[in-house]
């Protein structure tokens, strides 16, 4: 169907997306992807994202600061500082589009281009309860590990501390 997904991640969670022709370029779609994030955020982006005057109106109209990787010609020069910032971005930015991709099916069936959307669509977001899920998993692992700590260490020690000084 010619379709590409936009998404905005935070940690590479998917917290925002939507679905737009595969011809469109990126800027135009970026004016479709929802920013419901907190004023004075940073978003990073490729060098597709290049537009000056729709990184001006989005921080103009939302205070969100567009980090757009420049292109060597760009007339906005970067300092080295935040060149070296958008690159290290940018590699975790690929690290989570990779991860979700390789769980993406490499084929999908549906009927009408309305059902194609719709699994896609379904796709991305059971993709973002999944890495939730696992996040859970993992604190609530950490809470049982420190619970065992403390009732294999720390309970005896107390107490032994209470049998010493209790008065015989």
């Amino acid at each position: 169907y010619g379709v590409r997904v936009q998404v905005l991640t935070l940690d590479g969670i998917p917290v925002e997306f939507c679905l737009v022709p595969g011809s469109e370029s990126d800027v135009k779609a970026l004016a479709k992807l929802p920013f419901d994030v907190a004023p004075e955020s940073c978003i990073y982006m490729d060098a597709g994202y290049t537009d000056y005057q729709s990184e001006d109106d989005l921080f103009e109209a939302e205070m969100i600061y567009a980090k757009v990787q420049r292109k060597t010609n760009s007339t906005r020069k970067d300092e080295p500082y935040e060149n070296f910032l958008k690159q290290h971005m940018r590699k975790q930015i690929e690290t989570d589009f990779s991860q979700i991709k390789a769980k993406m099916l490499r084929s999908l069936h549906a009927v009408t281009k309305e059902g194609f959307l719709l699994k896609v669509a379904l796709f991305v977001i059971a993709f973002a309860f999944l890495v939730v899920a696992v996040f859970v998993v993992i604190i609530i692992l950490v809470f049982v590990i420190i619970f065992i700590i403390i009732v294999i260490v720390v309970v005896p020690v107390f107490v032994i501390i209470i049998i010493a000084v209790r008065p015989a």
